[in-house]
């Protein structure tokens, strides 16, 4: 039987949440930020790279 299952959609009482500061939070999202960034941009200049040999 599974008599340990949690059945009622809440975290069991053993875990605790996890909790972040807010500058934890805004060191996340930064990095984040400038992955998205350097991304994007790598992808532009390759676009306009292949757009420049096409003419």
């Amino acid at each position: 039987m599974m008599d340990n299952q949690n059945t009622n959609g809440t975290a069991p009482e053993t875990q605790q949440e996890k909790t972040f500061t807010q500058e934890q939070v805004n060191a996340i999202v930064s990095k984040r930020l400038a992955e998205a960034k350097a991304s994007n941009e790598s992808a532009l200049n390759k676009r306009e790279e292949e757009l420049s040999n096409k003419i």
